[in-house]
């Protein structure tokens, strides 16, 4: 996999790479960005999954 390279200077593209885009991927990518960081974000899947973390845990 080639890394993004910013044509000014060489460096990348992003400056901080998020894996997953489940909850705490999303607010964290959405707070850096509101910081002026550039953020690029990593999914395995597609589409959301259908079903929360633990929707099978019972007590």
């Amino acid at each position: 996999m080639d890394v993004a390279r910013d044509t000014d200077n060489g460096g990348p593209k992003t400056d901080v790479l998020i894996v997953g885009y489940g909850p705490v991927g999303q607010l964290l990518s959405v707070l850096l960005a509101q910081r002026g960081r550039r953020v690029t974000v990593v999914e395995r899947w597609p589409e959301p999954y259908r079903h929360p973390p633990g929707g099978r845990v019972r007590q």
